[in-house]
């Protein structure tokens, strides 16, 4: 979601049409925006495939946009902002058109699932903008490119035909799929293991909350990280500073709790594969991989963070052509596709997941009569745990991150005294 002020003078109805004629040339250049998703063909030993189909619903003249006035339901937007944005302000039951993962919605007669829905919604002294794609059908950069033909459409400027041929590129051909006769990487670990007899509740109650690192103290964080005595890569980006930052301190706060140093740490970052594949940044569909590092709690806590931060580095380095293509045949030949786990066995007391977009700079965008945001956030919805997601970069060089943790290790990472001195928690 992203977020703008509105002045008390301004014309509410002249921003709702504003909207429809953006969402409008969004869904009648991409039509399958406009579309509702189906699964084709599932069964016992398949699990089909999911599709945008034509939907009166959704489809022009009829819009995706949905407008809400949430004077009542949220604090005034000056307030929201003045608090840095804390997840708690930010009720995605209200934000949202639409649940969002961990939660589903499927499709019925009566209630299809669009492929995606915008929501506006309208608080005291604010306007509140959220996107609910269809993860089956997009992801986090997709979503950006649809955010950025709505600020095209909002300076009044018609979508570039090179964004409009990009978004509807078939996703069948995106990605060069391996011929029979050439080996695929090993792929093993993605496979979904049996569900545990007995699943061991959280321990302590899950929550979302929001910390902030700023301009100087992620500075900070890189120039530690970038030491030459321990780095064993030519280089690593601030992006690689920060999540071993976060690999360290919520390993440490988990090792006192649980004192298994010999236990292994999963630390899995979400890979945008556009750039490595050569597909252009405007194409709206699923172009995202997986890196996994592992390490022992023990090797996480002690290990210099330059020397962690090396280590992913060099995961994200295996991420290149000939691993997308791997990867992609190996999903694509697996029929009932329910079988694999979203970058293979996660443990949430363990392991950590991660999606970074702290290098957007959605800050800067322009839209139109809304002006530029001044809030960019992920509401708040079902707890995904162990999960951290970055947020864009702000004007001022701050990157805030939303964690998703029991209470305890909350409180705990709060006492830790490293943490505690590069981080501000928002909450």
């Amino acid at each position: 979601m992203v977020g703008f002020p509105l002045q008390d003078s301004s014309n509410r109805e002249e921003i709702v049409q504003a909207l429809e004629s953006a969402t409008l040339k969004l869904t009648t250049a991409i039509p399958w925006l406009g579309g509702k998703v189906v699964n084709v063909g599932s069964g016992p030993d398949s699990s089909g495939i999911f599709q945008s189909v034509p939907c009166e619903e959704f489809s022009p003249p009829n819009s995706i946009l949905r407008v809400k006035d949430c004077t009542d339901l949220l604090s005034p937007y000056a307030e929201i902002v003045a608090a840095k944005g804390p997840a708690s302000m930010l009720d995605g039951a209200v934000i949202g058109p639409k649940n969002a993962f961990p939660l589903s919605y499927e499709d019925s007669e009566t209630d299809p699932a669009p492929a995606l829905l915008i929501q506006a919604s309208f608080l005291k002294g604010g306007l509140i903008l959220d996107m609910a794609a269809q993860h089956n059908m997009s992801d986090g950069g997709g979503i950006l490119a649809m955010l950025n033909v709505i600020a095209t459409a909002l300076r009044g400027k018609e979508i570039p035909a090179s964004t409009i041929e990009a978004a509807n590129l078939d996703r069948r051909t995106v990605i060069p799929l391996l011929g029979p006769e050439e080996p695929l990487l090993d792929h093993s670990h993605l496979i979904r293991p049996p569900p545990p007899a007995v699943r061991p509740p959280p321990p302590s109650p899950l929550t979302w909350c929001f910390f902030r690192f700023s301009a100087e103290k992620l500075n900070a964080i890189k120039a530690e990280a970038s030491d030459p005595a321990h780095l064993t890569v030519p280089f690593i980006s601030r992006d690689d500073a920060l999540c071993a930052f976060l690999w360290k301190r919520i390993t440490a706060v988990r090792l006192r709790r649980r004192q298994t140093p010999d236990d292994t740490s999963k630390f899995t970052r979400a890979v945008d594969i556009r750039k490595i594949m050569g597909i252009p940044f405007d194409y709206m569909g699923v172009s995202v991989s997986n890196a996994s590092t592992w390490l022992s709690f023990q090797q996480v806590t002690s290990l210099p963070l330059a020397a962690v931060a090396s280590e992913l580095r060099k995961t994200l380095n295996e991420i290149d052509a000939k691993f997308v293509q791997s990867f992609t045949t190996f999903v694509s030949r697996q029929k009932d596709k329910r079988n694999i786990a979203y970058a293979g066995k996660f443990n949430s007391d363990t392991d950590m997941g991660t999606s970074s977009m702290a290098s957007v700079p959605l800050y800067k965008a322009n839209f139109g009569l809304l002006g530029q945001p001044t809030l960019a956030r992920r509401p708040t919805f079902a707890p995904i745990p162990s999960t951290i997601y970055v947020m864009p970069q702000t004007l001022q060089g701050d990157v805030d991150a939303l964690v998703c943790l029991g209470e305890a290790d909350i409180a705990a990472l709060r006492d830790d005294t490293e943490w505690a001195s590069y981080v501000e928690y928002i909450g």
